[in-house]
């Protein structure tokens, strides 16, 4: 079983990859690949899978709104596949949704619309109801052709 240690170590990890998917959203780019690096940091050091792998997420989503450049979209569908393989359906979604904003960068509507609506049903698995409601929200606007932010 998991210590109490262990447990605050997972939730060191996971405490700063919200701060990193948070600046991120905001358009915080700086403070995200910082928050994203410390976490990547903690996730090796400490032999977290998910916190490693959802740090590459945000450091591919950065990389793609920095340089919109498809090289970029594979590492980031490469770590959605392994927070879904490792059942953080919560993670995969903001995941996905910054998959979507890459599409997003790359000028492709279509594709951000399908990614949300790839994302929507992970957050509810995760029983996220309000990120669930965010990412509907966001399709919906994309799909009426409303600028996002």
């Amino acid at each position: 079983g998991q210590t109490m240690l262990d447990l605050l170590v997972i939730g060191a990890g996971l405490a700063g990859l919200s701060a990193a998917l948070a600046a991120a959203e905001a358009g915080l780019e700086s403070e995200a690949a910082v928050w994203a690096a410390t976490a990547s940091r903690h996730g090796k050091l400490n032999d977290l899978d998910a916190v490693e792998a959802l740090a590459a997420a945000v450091r591919a989503a950065l990389a793609v709104s920095a340089h919109p450049d498809p090289h970029f979209v594979k590492g980031l569908v490469r770590a959605i596949d392994e927070l879904e393989a490792l059942g953080r359906f919560g993670d995969a979604a903001g995941a996905l949704t910054m998959l979507a904003r890459a599409h997003l960068s790359l000028d492709d509507v279509g594709a951000a619309i399908r990614t949300l609506g790839r994302a929507a049903p992970l957050a509810a698995a995760a029983g996220r109801p309000r990120q669930e409601a965010r990412i509907a929200e966001l399709a919906d606007r994309l799909a009426r052709g409303e600028p996002v932010a």
